[in-house]
């Protein structure tokens, strides 16, 4: 079926606007929000939505409650191209993809992106969608491990949420069906399994694991626990090499909530290491309403960044 022959592709859309990416706490109540706000819409309406600033769920949910366990289907793929020093342009990216007969629908700035520094997502939308961890993983397998190794590998979380198009750019949300006349089909998704390599070295779905007595964790996770140096990462964001206080090492500068003297990392021997935010403008409320600091390892840092791993450096 052709792109823009599509109709009724449904997925959730806040129905805030944002002209810059909202901070931790904003980023909390859309969570809570976006799973009461699904959507059925053409290809043009969801380029609009993107266009406009707003955050889009592209996962169908069981339940009202933002959680991979509660995903059913996907029929809406944005793949996020998020490192700063990126060797593929966006149309190399694209031509990677029509190589292997893949027609993306939209491509678009992300809100951090810099005219140096491109931070852009591929939307792949499929003839139908996805039903269930499983093909919805493979799908994204696919769609990573062609485009390597520039993709964020949390891209592939299966409730991952991601914001609007930057609007500092004149052509932010580019329509790439339009560019086809009309003529672009919609990869099927068949199509795109049989793509997916076969290990599972870019697997990305939620696995049954406990991490932390409540977080689920996936291949991407495991990749950021074993190969990030979380201690090294925030000493690259923050530009900072941090004081030792206590039983951590004290940062002036808070990567999450961007204020000062309040963020710690926790390095342990022989479990992952921890960070917390202890600044009061870093609380966030969470789903039953109760005031928290954000902390956790570096998945969760990640996270609270948009999924970032600029300047990473392993272990």
């Amino acid at each position: 079926m052709l792109l823009h022959e599509l109709g009724g592709i449904e997925g959730y859309a806040d129905p805030v606007c944002w002209l810059s990416k909202p901070d931790s706490y904003c980023t909390s109540v859309i969570v809570r929000r976006i799973p009461h706000h699904r959507k059925a819409w053409t290809v043009g309406e969801w380029a609009d939505a993107i266009q406009r600033g707003q955050t889009i769920l592209p996962s169908i949910l069981s339940k009202a409650h933002k959680s991979a366990e509660n995903v059913v289907s996907q029929q809406i793929f944005p793949v996020d191209i998020d490192h700063e020093t990126n060797p593929l342009s966006p149309c190399m990216t694209i031509n990677r993809y029509r190589e292997h007969s893949i027609n993306p629908a939209i491509l678009y700035h992300s809100m951090n992106s810099k005219p140096y520094a491109p931070r852009y997502r591929v939307v792949v939308i499929t003839d139908r969608p996805a039903i269930g961890a499983e093909q919805i993983s493979m799908v994204y397998s696919a769609l990573i491990s062609i485009a390597t190794p520039t993709p964020d590998l949390s891209t592939g979380d299966l409730s991952r949420m991601f914001f609007g198009a930057s609007s500092r750019f004149p052509m932010a949300v580019r329509r790439l069906w339009e560019l086809d006349d009309g003529n672009g089909e919609a990869p099927t998704v068949e199509q795109l399994i049989a793509l997916a390599p076969s290990d599972d070295s870019f697997r990305v779905h939620q696995e049954i694991k406990e991490v932390g007595g409540n977080r689920r964790r996936n291949p991407a996770d495991e990749y950021l626990l074993t190969h990030v140096d979380l201690l090294a990462y925030v000493r690259k964001i923050t530009g900072e090499r941090g004081t030792v206080s206590g039983r951590g090492v004290k940062f002036h500068r808070c990567p999450v909530c961007g204020h000062f003297d309040h963020f710690y990392v926790y390095p342990h021997a022989d479990t992952p290491d921890l960070w917390m935010c202890w600044g009061s403008h870093g609380v966030y409320i969470d789903r039953n309403g109760v005031s928290r600091h954000p902390g956790g390892t570096i998945v969760d840092l990640m996270i609270h960044r948009g999924g970032e791993i600029n300047g990473e450096e392993e272990k």
